[in-house]
Parts: structure tokens; sequence; C-alpha cells
């Protein structure tokens, strides 16, 4: 698929997750037409 340019950031933004959030591992996603489905594994212990 070739993302629009706000799904370009969105996609930029999902992979910084991590740099915002350390406790949070992220699972499959997947970019859809007008939105994205993510998996987000909220990890208290770290």
């Amino acid at each position: 698929m070739i993302l629009s340019e706000i799904g370009e950031i969105a996609n930029h933004c999902w992979g910084n997750i991590r740099q915002h959030f350390p406790f949070v591992d992220l699972g499959a996603y997947i970019a859809m037409p007008k939105h994205l489905h993510g998996i987000v594994i909220i990890n208290k212990n770290r």
C-alpha cells in the first residue's frame, strides 16, 4: 500500500512510541486507508 502523507506520519509515530514510553512493547500493526490497528503491550514491571 502507498501511504498518504498522514499515513506516513502515523507510521513514523508508531515506530517512536517506545522512545516516549519505554515500558510499552509493540506487537503487530497494520495501516489501513483511514486508520491503523496495532497491538500495544503495557508492561508495568519495567
